[in-house]
């Protein structure tokens, strides 16, 4: 397992190319990075007590893309839930962050309808 400074860095770095990527529309590369955090999600999914601190951290990111993706990773984890709301509403309810806010506002319909899950995630 990678230190709480690595995971965070990596999610950091992964994140923003996802941003930017979603942005030009270059989605293949987008995809790579999503992956990329996809196993450092399923890696922090075993040790709940740093992904509690991991998650805790990156959902004061400035990137809205990351705060997004871990807003529902803490959902999905039953962790640090009702900052992620609070984080996923803000985003929903702002027209500054254009299709982010779509995402947000759909993993919370999906969060609300009890739908919101990572595949072999079992809480």
């Amino acid at each position: 397992m990678l230190d709480k400074e690595t995971i965070i860095s990596k999610y950091i770095k992964y994140g923003k190319i996802r941003y930017e990527s979603m942005l030009k529309g270059n989605y293949r590369r987008g995809n790579r990075a999503f992956d990329k955090m996809e196993k450092l999600f399923y890696e922090l999914a075993k040790d709940k007590v740093l992904a509690k601190e991991v998650f805790g951290e990156l959902l004061e990111n400035e990137n809205v893309s990351l705060r997004t993706l871990i807003a529902a990773n803490c959902l999905i984890l039953k962790i640090n839930e009702k900052r992620a709301e609070e984080v996923l509403k803000e985003i929903a309810n702002s027209e500054k962050y254009g299709i982010f806010s779509l995402n947000a506002r759909m993993t919370l319909k999906v969060w609300r309808e009890g739908e919101l899950r990572a595949k072999g995630i079992e809480l």
